[in-house]
């Protein structure tokens, strides 16, 4: 899971496109779904509760953090 979705992953799906990643949501998780809808504009959508391991590294937790 990733502490908020990094811009990097939605910048880089077609108009129309999905992404589905859990995120951190207080002290648990949520699985999120982004939805390109024009060049600049995206729609986000709170599917269900989840629980993953942490990502790490850029766009995700810090090392330390974990």
């Amino acid at each position: 899971a990733s502490p908020d979705v990094p811009m990097v992953l939605p910048q880089q799906l077609a108009i129309g496109g999905r992404l589905v990643l859990p995120v951190q949501s207080g002290d648990g998780q949520v699985l999120i779904r982004i939805r390109r809808t024009a060049d600049d504009c995206y729609q986000r959508e709170e599917l269900l509760p989840v629980r993953f391991v942490p990502l790490v590294g850029e766009g995700g937790w810090a090392e330390a953090t974990r």
